[in-house]
């Protein structure tokens, strides 16, 4: 009997210690995870296309237009109002469609290397076909080269 009735006292304790500390830490990953939840749906201002832009527009203040996005989505390549000045005054890759954020690599960085290689090709056909000197110029003045 000895044993039966210290088994019982030790069920006991486990049940009165264990229901309060599976209740309490039930609660704190309840509460963790409402806080992640409602983290997910607070919103962020974004840069937004105003029209279809495309591949090898330089954009402008007027291309942009401030939306808000869930913060979730929001990364360091995205243009924002604080980061609108890195987008501005950029010509872009590819075509980006309307109401689409801008991101980093949307954006051609210029390229000094490349300018020296234009450069390179040019003196070496003299010139070559009428119009390549042009085009060439262009791809210069593009990637930050000097004429």
């Amino acid at each position: 009997m000895a044993e039966r009735g210290s088994s019982w006292s030790g069920l006991m304790v486990g049940v009165l210690v264990g229901v309060p500390l599976g209740l309490v830490g039930g609660f704190g990953v309840a509460k963790a995870a409402r806080s992640r939840s409602e983290a997910a749906w607070t919103t962020g201002p974004v840069l937004v296309t105003s029209r279809e832009l495309l591949a090898g527009h330089v954009v402008t203040v007027e291309d942009l237009e401030e939306r808000t996005w869930p913060r979730l989505l929001i990364t360091e390549s995205c243009a924002t109002p604080a980061t609108r000045a890195r987008f501005v005054g950029k010509p872009l890759r590819w075509r980006v469609g309307p109401d689409t954020v801008v991101r980093d690599t949307d954006l051609v960085e210029p390229e000094p290397s490349c300018a020296e290689r234009v450069k390179r090709v040019l003196e070496s056909v003299d010139g070559g076909a009428p119009g390549l000197a042009g085009l060439g110029a262009a791809l210069i003045e593009r990637h930050g080269g000097a004429r």
